[in-house]
């Protein structure tokens, strides 16, 4: 619903018509499932697995296509990521909670600007969500299907790749469970992951090996030190060291979180404003502390944490100015160390009902008002 009712029809990328045209021309039926889109190079700056637009071209087929069917296209993506933020965090903190890290995303400013749009991004924050809940579970001792785990973690490269972290994510997830429970069968576990894991993604990178590599185009692109549109290499032929490069890269990066004008590539600006709302980042500051706090007890929280960062090195990584769309799979995770102070709230109960949900209702309106605020000045 938030969502929807900001929606603006005149407000179009480029991008997200690109994809929207892609998927509504493309012939899949005379093309290699497992090559890259669009089939004709020439025709955009990448190329990504099919998987995005054939769901695209489903949408369009019951829905027609215009540029609102082209936004809506996304609804089924954001309807699995809020609900899968709502089990994933009823998992780490609890019910109460849960329903405020769902109204957390809702509004936070900046998903909300990339979500009402078209993009391609959305879709591989869905896949790994849904993974990371699921290993998760698994982790958590919940009876988990473990050959999903392995199809949505081989899902997370057949999207957009921010949700390349999602192997090593699952690779330190069964190593901390073996080093838990110091049994046998995690092995077994394991080994039944990896191969669901392998089948999702072997005809792919088959094709990739074969014929042509499409998933490191983009990284060949953009990468900070190596991008063929970066400067980095220049520096470096010039004799300055890398090291200083990614550092001042990297600063730069953290500097984003709250201050304007330093952020913002690719035309997905957010109008050169800081990721992060003022009422946010406080939140997500005290959030970051309780994290820390928690993880000495429960290395679940450390893993929320990690995604986070993993996401951040994705940007810092990257070429300037900094990308935040390359952010964009950390949103929901943020949410859920954003809700922490909340839930610390809710839990003290020194004081009275009836007083700690009045104060968990103004914090939580002062939150929803100044990021949507915040939102409508980037647009």
């Amino acid at each position: 619903m938030v969502r929807v009712g900001n929606y603006n029809l005149n407000r179009i990328h480029g991008d997200d018509a690109l994809t929207a045209y892609f998927s509504a021309t493309e012939h899949f039926s005379k093309i290699n499932f497992f090559s890259g889109i669009p089939s004709d190079k020439a025709q955009w700056q990448s190329q990504f697995p099919t998987l995005f637009f054939v769901f695209q071209r489903i949408f369009f087929i019951i829905f027609g296509e215009s540029f609102l069917t082209m936004k809506l296209s996304l609804l089924p993506y954001i309807l699995i990521i809020s609900i899968t933020l709502f089990l994933l965090t009823k998992i780490y903190i609890g019910g109460n909670t849960a329903i405020i890290s769902v109204i957390l995303y809702a509004f936070f400013s900046i998903s909300l600007y990339y979500e009402t749009l078209g993009l391609i991004f959305v879709s591989s924050t869905a896949v790994f969500i849904l993974f990371f809940y699921l290993a998760i579970r698994y982790l958590s001792n919940f009876k988990t299907p473990l050959v999903l785990i392995g199809i949505l973690c081989g899902a997370c490269y057949l999207f957009y790749l921010t949700s390349y972290i999602a192997l090593p994510v699952m690779l330190l997830i069964f190593f901390i469970k073996l080093v838990r429970v110091k049994k046998i069968i995690v092995i077994r576990d394991f080994l039944i992951v990896l191969l669901s894991f392998l089948v999702v993604l072997a005809p792919f990178l088959t094709y990739a090996y074969r014929f042509d590599n499409y998933f490191t185009s983009r990284t060949n692109q953009v990468s900070l030190l190596s991008g063929s549109w970066s400067s980095g290499k220049e520096r470096i032929a010039k004799g300055e060291k890398p090291i200083n490069i990614i550092k001042e890269n990297a600063i730069n990066t953290i500097k984003c979180f709250y201050i304007d004008d330093i952020g913002g590539g690719g035309g997905y600006d957010f109008a050169h404003q800081a990721i992060f709302e003022k009422t946010a980042l406080f939140l997500f500051i005290i959030g970051c502390i309780l994290v820390f706090v928690f993880s000495f007890r429960k290395v679940e929280y450390f893993l929320l944490f990690l995604v986070v960062f993993l996401s951040y090195l994705e940007m810092a990584l990257s070429m300037p100015p900094i990308g935040y769309q390359r952010f964009i799979l950390a949103f929901p995770f943020i949410t859920i160390i954003m809700s922490l102070p909340f839930s610390l709230v809710i839990s003290f109960n020194k004081t009275s009902h009836s007083l700690r949900c009045i104060v968990v209702v103004i914090m939580l309106g002062l939150y929803v008002i100044n990021n949507q605020r915040y939102f409508l000045k980037s647009v």
